[in-house]
């Protein structure tokens, strides 16, 4: 007999997600990424913040023009982003290298940056 489901967690992906996103998909049996929803022009789902020399400064994974009717799913990354994320990692080295747990963090960051997939989309019907 499969396991019973007692909670779910349903949220839209985000590009670095917050701490309670993390602390949501802990708390829940099962968690769905929801990303058949209308992608949000300045939203956090390709955007986030960091801070670099003391101020908060917005970073973005550029995503491919398209119908701003588009779902999540049906969004692609850029073809600028094969240059930008190294710029990227740099930034993020630069403004974190001296913080705790540097050394053990950034290599995870660098390995889903250089990612080569165009879309991660994934989607559950349930």
């Amino acid at each position: 007999m499969p396991n019973k489901i007692t909670s779910l967690g349903i949220m839209q992906p985000y590009f670095f997600p917050y701490i309670g996103y993390f602390q949501l998909v802990r708390l829940v049996d099962e968690f769905i990424i929801y990303d058949n929803i209308q992608f949000t022009k300045k939203g956090f789902v390709n955007r986030n913040r960091i801070l670099h020399n003391d101020a908060d400064r917005i970073i973005t994974v550029p995503i491919k023009k398209g119908s701003d009717f588009l779902n999540i799913v049906d969004r692609n990354v850029s073809d600028s982003w094969e240059k930008e994320r190294k710029k990227l990692l740099n930034l993020i080295s630069v403004s974190y290298r001296r913080s705790p747990f540097f050394d053990e963090a950034y290599p995870v960051i660098e390995e889903c940056i250089l990612n080569n997939e165009k879309n991660h989309g994934i989607s559950w019907h349930v």
